[in-house]
């Protein structure tokens, strides 16, 4: 069963207007409210919300849609709405239940599609005549319905949190109807097409398969003809907007494509010290290919800083791995690695080709380099002159042993 809950309005008589339309073939299911006709109903609702003059936000409609094999009769449809009203917490206010037969855009998508029905619920209470809070409806109207599902052996239907994209809004799908029917009558010479937002999604969602980096990411959009503009404070990356066809919107605006949901949810692999510079060369305008240059170049330079002293002191240790007290140091010919504390992600991979050292995967920070220059350095360089002397000591007392 599928569950939308729209956001609370102040518009009872409209609503109760468009429930109560005969083109929709509304059936009454039944409620605690004693009216049945509209008037009856729009009497004993002003009653109790004019009571509240704090708020006209009185009005709160959900709809349920079953699965098009499910059989629900209208008992049924009756119990199942008054278990969500006492589940979501209004137990002393007004509700009803109404029947609506089936879209034609949902006979569109299933031709056994069932009826639906529209819950219509008063967020005034009848005793002291409080409002209901409703700031978590949508989260519990999700969880009870899966409870629904279970108590009433109903088929489970993939809610909207859950689905990978976003369904087309009504309007969308009303413009999208309205052009399929002008191209079958020849009034048009293309059928429809998808509306640009929910292409732009599709792009988006599909540049995440196989949790990429973030600035792979951000290079296979580009490539696709998606403009992509990083938000950066500071260095901290805050998000992404998208534009594509002219159309332009922040990553949140998509499904499960804020920068959260993209790495919780969707699975991106960020690392601030590889992608950071990255994203931010993009932000001011550069490619991702003439940003990834831009930081190899700059790793390059930081790897010609840090790798000799690397090798330097493992010849000082005559050792091929080295434990410090903030970094680990290890040889495996022809590459060093360089790792932090946690000794799990390198911070730098090096080559030795017989006369130079190459970058090969690096994340050196500007922090680490400084840390190698001026404080790991001088104390090698120590180290080193001390071995030298003790050599030319032990050189000249065995000669004079001689």
């Amino acid at each position: 069963m599928l569950t939308k809950v729209v956001a609370t309005g102040s518009h009872a008589s409209g609503l109760l207007s468009y429930l109560m339309d005969e083109e929709k073939e509304f059936e009454l299911y039944g409620g605690n409210i004693a009216g049945e006709t509209y008037s009856e109903i729009m009497a004993e609702w002003r009653a109790v919300s004019q009571q509240n003059p704090r708020t006209d936000k009185d009005t709160k409609h959900i709809t349920l849609s079953p699965h098009p094999r499910a059989r629900v009769s209208p008992e049924d449809w009756f119990n199942i709405c008054e278990y969500m009203v006492q589940e979501l917490g209004y137990t002393h206010n007004l509700w009803l239940v109404i029947k609506h037969k089936p879209t034609d855009n949902q006979l569109q998508q299933h031709p056994d599609a069932q009826p639906h029905v529209h819950l219509m619920i008063n967020t005034i209470e009848v005793e002291g005549f409080t409002r209901v809070n409703d700031w978590q409806d949508k989260t519990k109207a999700e969880q009870i319905t899966r409870q629904i599902e279970e108590d009433w052996n109903l088929y489970r239907m993939t809610p909207s949190a859950e689905a990978e994209y976003s369904a087309p809004t009504t309007g969308q799908k009303r413009r999208m109807m309205r052009e399929q029917s002008e191209f079958e009558a020849g009034l048009r010479a293309t059928p429809p097409d998808e509306p640009t937002k929910l292409k732009l999604e599709r792009l988006v969602i599909a540049a995440t398969k196989g949790h990429p980096r973030v600035s792979t990411f951000v290079e296979q959009l580009t490539e696709q003809g998606v403009n992509v503009y990083p938000t950066i404070m500071g260095d901290t990356l805050k998000g992404f907007s998208f534009e594509y066809e002219g159309f332009r919107c922040r990553g949140s605006k998509l499904k499960n494509c804020s920068l959260k949901k993209l790495l919780q949810v969707r699975g991106l692999r960020y690392e601030p010290n590889f992608d950071l510079p990255i994203l931010q060369a993009v932000a001011a305008g550069e490619s991702v290919q003439e940003a990834r240059h831009h930081r190899f170049e700059v790793q390059q330079q930081r790897v010609n800083q840090v790798a000799p002293i690397c090798a330097a002191l493992l010849k000082l240790m005559k050792t091929n791995s080295f434990q410090g007290q903030h970094y680990r140091v290890e040889w495996e010919s022809p590459c060093l690695t360089l790792l932090g504390e946690d000794n799990s992600n390198p911070i730098m991979k090096a080559q030795w080709t017989g006369e130079r050292w190459v970058e090969r995967a690096s994340n050196l920070s500007i922090e680490t380099v400084n840390q190698f220059q001026q404080v790991i350095l001088p104390q090698v360089r120590l180290a080193l002159q001390q071995q030298e002397e003790e050599r030319k000591k032990r050189q000249k007392q065995d000669q004079l042993e001689l």
